[in-house]
C-alpha cells in the first residue's frame, strides 16, 4: 500500500510539474494517439510491406521479401506504440520526441492533421459583366 502511494505521488508530481510546458496537452494527446494507432494498426505492416517491396522489386522477389519484412515490423510497431501509450503523460518538448518508428504512423493509417482553424468561407467573385439574355 505504501509503495502504491509513493508511485502515485511520483506520477502526480511529474504530471503537475510538466504541465507548465507550452503545448503540454497537444504533445501528450499526439503521443497517445500515435501509440494507440501503432498498437492497433500494427497488423497493417504485413500487407503494406508486401505491397511496397513488390512494387519496388517485382512480384517474385518482392512478395516473399515484403512478407518477411512485414512480419519483422509488426513487433517493432507494437513495441513503439506500447512505449508511447505507457509514457504518453510524460512530454518531451526539449528533444521533440518523434517516436521510435519512422514514419510515426503506419503509411496506410492516416496521421492526424493539424488543428483546423475556423476561416471564413470563400466568397464567389462578383461577375465582371452583366448576364446577357439571348432571344431568337
Amino acid at each position: 500500500m505504501k509503495l502504491v502511494c509513493i508511485i502515485s505521488a511520483v506520477v502526480l508530481l511529474s504530471v503537475l510539474s510538466s504541465a507548465g510546458f507550452a503545448g503540454y496537452w497537444d504533445n501528450v494527446s499526439h503521443k497517445a494517439d500515435r501509440g494507440f494507432s501503432n498498437v492497433l494498426g500494427c497488423w497493417l505492416e504485413l500487407p503494406y510491406q508486401t505491397y511496397a517491396v513488390t512494387k519496388e522489386k517485382g512480384f517474385l522477389v518482392g512478395a516473399p521479401m515484403g512478407l518477411g519484412k512485414g512480419i519483422a515490423m509488426v513487433p517493432l510497431r507494437i513495441l513503439s506504440g506500447a512505449a508511447d501509450v505507457v509514457s504518453f503523460y510524460m512530454p518531451c518538448p526539449v528533444c521533440e520526441w518523434k517516436g521510435m518508428m519512422q514514419p510515426e504512423y503506419n503509411p496506410w493509417v492516416e496521421a492526424p492533421s493539424e488543428p483546423v482553424t475556423s476561416a471564413p468561407a470563400p466568397q464567389s467573385p462578383a461577375p465582371s459583366e452583366p448576364a446577357q439574355i439571348i432571344t431568337k
